[in-house]
């Protein structure tokens, strides 16, 4: 989990993944002649060496903005829907909230303290896992939070911290993310209008799946639907 950092000093590399793990990943990479052709002339006060990329360090470039950021590229790659310009501009966003992160240290170290306030040991974790996977069993009736705490032999509360400092994100809106990915799903079929689909997904009215979806994805189900032409 997180984001990680390869330099490949325009050598040859790999990267070796554990055996049988299923990996899921966004990546971007970024030349030094991009950087110099489209970000060097950039005005950033004071000045910075953009290709000094060897002295961020890791709780530098993994700020929860940053994680967002690639979340939103993730879906924009899925959909394929954005022009290049998009792509160029969130490289540079990135690379002026790593700026932002390398300059006022206290920034990310004040990051450091809140997720070591909500520090989950490993055990836990494993738990959290077992937690997601009866959850992604049956993602549009999941079981209750009460039939949750048996699994992970805990509370309600530290259910809910855990799981969200495992995985970044709520039990909620993890589930709200993985239904408005069966949504996404469900409107490919233009057979099925947005009330249907709002009741697949266990809404009581188009409306909640529209706000939803909005949330989750940045446009409304319709939008997406007229990217494709449905």
């Amino acid at each position: 989990p997180g984001i990680y950092l390869v330099q490949t000093g325009r050598q040859p590399f790999k990267i070796v993944f554990g055996a049988d793990a299923p990996i899921w990943f966004t990546s971007i990479w970024l030349f030094d002649n991009y950087i110099h052709a489209h970000l060097q002339d950039k005005p950033v006060e004071p000045s910075y060496n953009f290709t000094e990329y060897d002295v961020w360090q890791f709780s530098q470039y993994n700020t929860p903005d940053i994680l967002l950021l690639f979340e939103q590229l993730k879906y924009a790659v899925r959909i394929a829907s954005v022009p290049l310009m998009y792509y160029e501009n969130k490289i540079g966003e990135l690379l002026a909230l790593i700026i932002r992160n390398v300059r006022y240290e206290w920034f990310w170290k004040r990051q450091l303290q809140e997720e070591r306030r909500h520090y989950v040991t490993y055990q836990n974790k494993k738990y959290m896992f077992l937690v997601k996977a009866e959850l992604d069993k049956n993602i549009l009736n999941p079981p209750s939070i009460k039939q949750l705490t048996v699994v992970a032999g805990m509370g309600a509360t530290k259910l809910r911290q855990c799981f969200k400092g495992t995985f970044g994100i709520t039990m909620d809106e993890y589930l709200r993310q993985e239904k408005m990915k069966e949504a996404m799903r469900l409107l490919s079929n233009d057979d099925l209008n947005i009330k249907n689909i709002a009741a697949a997904v266990g809404y009581k009215n188009s409306s909640q799946l529209i706000a939803n979806f909005k949330k989750v994805h940045g446009f409304t189900p319709n939008e997406f639907r007229k990217l494709f032409g449905l």
